[in-house]
């Protein structure tokens, strides 16, 4: 869950993230797996975990960008 202040560009960023997962079931699969992943590695270091899964993260939201741009 993520907290933002109105307004904050990170707010479409999010949204955009959330429909596309719901919108592209492998893609909210592959996400899974990278949490799990990371989960696995990093049991008892949040940081860690985040670190583990934010390049995967950041590239889905680009594409979630495109996505919800392109509609």
């Amino acid at each position: 869950m993520h907290f933002h202040r109105n307004g904050n560009d990170l707010i479409a960023t999010q949204l955009a993230f959330r429909d596309y997962l719901r919108a592209y079931s492998k893609e909210a699969l592959a996400y899974e797996a990278v949490k799990q992943a990371a989960a696995s590695a990093h049991p008892e270091n949040s940081l860690a975990y985040n670190d583990h899964k934010s390049d995967w993260i950041r590239a889905c939201q680009q594409r979630a960008k495109a996505w919800a741009d392109s509609r």
